[in-house]
C-alpha cells in the first residue's frame, strides 16, 4: 500500500512539472512571436501557387464582417492526391503588421489535437478553408498562408491589404 502511494505521488509530481513547463515555454513563445520585429521586407503579393503535383493554393478576400479570406486548395491534376497532416490543424497564417512592424501567427495560443489525419482530393476537386481576422488597427498589412500538410509548406500565398482609419 506504502509503495502505490509514492508511485502516485510521482506521478502527480511529473504531471505537475510538465504543465508547469507547457505553460512557461508557451507563455514565452507567445510573447516571441506576437512581438517579432521583421526587418522591413517590402510585402509581395502571391494570392496563387501552383506547385509541380497540379496543386494550387489561392487566397481571396471576401465580403463580411471585418476582414475575411477564403483559402483554397485545388487538384488541378489528373491523379488524386493525399494531403497528410499530423494534428488537427489544417493551415497556418501568419498576419504582419507592416506599419508596427510585428507578426502574429494563427496557431499562437491555440492547442490543436495531436492525430493523424488525410484529405484526398481527386482531380478537379477543392478544399477551402475560411479565415476571419481580428479586428484590427488602422495600418498596412500583408497575410501569409500556407498548408500544413507533409511537404506542403513550401506553397505560400500571400495579399497585402490597408485599415483606413
Amino acid at each position: 500500500m506504502k509503495r502505490s502511494g509514492v508511485i502516485a505521488l510521482s506521478l502527480i509530481l511529473i504531471l505537475g512539472l510538465i504543465g508547469v513547463t507547457y505553460l512557461l515555454v508557451n507563455q514565452s513563445n507567445e510573447q516571441d512571436n506576437n512581438e517579432v520585429q521583421n526587418e522591413g521586407d517590402d510585402p509581395v503579393n502571391q494570392p496563387k501557387v501552383t506547385a509541380d503535383n497540379g496543386l494550387t493554393f489561392e487566397l481571396v478576400e471576401v465580403e463580411g464582417n471585418g476582414k475575411a479570406f477564403k483559402y483554397t486548395v485545388t487538384n488541378e491534376g489528373s491523379k488524386e492526391i493525399k494531403l497528410s497532416f499530423t494534428t488537427s490543424q489544417r493551415y497556418e497564417y501568419e498576419l504582419r503588421n507592416i506599419t508596427e512592424g510585428t507578426t502574429t501567427k494563427y496557431s499562437n495560443g491555440r492547442a490543436f489535437m495531436q492525430v493523424l489525419g488525410d484529405t484526398k482530393l481527386a482531380p478537379g476537386k477543392s478544399v477551402s478553408y475560411d479565415i476571419s481576422l481580428p479586428t484590427l488597427k488602422p495600418g498596412e498589412y500583408q497575410l501569409t498562408v500556407y498548408l500544413v500538410a507533409k511537404d506542403m509548406s513550401e506553397y505560400v500565398v500571400s495579399e497585402s491589404f490597408v485599415i483606413e482609419e
